[in-house]
């Protein structure tokens, strides 16, 4: 990720919407509980936001803290631009993400506005993810904040 000039990195994720995502390339939580155990799990402080905010959903509530810090040192971080797609309706749903700053809004079909609005620490694409189904909506970066 790279920072806007002048900034650094930890302030462009609290200034710009930012997002971790998590694809079948990353590391399962058994996985991060081998690398936990073998004291492997080395965290930034993204990542460690990124692991409190994924424990305060149900879907990771039950997985360790470190677990988790380990699988999102293994994610990819993305800042996007107010309008810039996350992910647009229709297409593979290979990645979910989790929300670090900013706000994004959810488009369907031909909807002129937006149905609904994604803020910090809410998951983005899960269920299409661990279904197997495309994307069921389009998710724009609504500005940077």
């Amino acid at each position: 990720m790279r920072a806007p000039s002048g900034q650094s990195r930890a302030s462009a994720v609290r200034r710009l919407p930012c997002v971790v995502s998590f694809g079948r390339a990353s590391s399962t939580l058994e996985e991060t509980k081998v690398m936990e155990s073998q004291g492997m799990a080395q965290t930034s402080s993204v990542d460690s936001l990124a692991a409190s905010l994924l424990s305060a959903t149900l879907m990771f509530d039950r997985a360790s803290l470190l677990a988790l810090e380990a699988l999102a040192a293994e994610s990819d971080r993305r800042v996007l631009r107010r309008g810039e797609v996350l992910v647009r309706e229709g297409d593979a749903s290979d990645r979910f993400f989790i929300v670090l700053s900013g706000r994004f809004t959810v488009h369907k079909g031909d909807s002129t506005g937006s149905v609904a609005e994604i803020a910090q620490g809410e998951l983005i694409g899960e269920i299409g993810f661990f279904a197997g189904l495309p994307r069921m909506a389009t998710v724009l970066a609504a500005r940077d904040s």
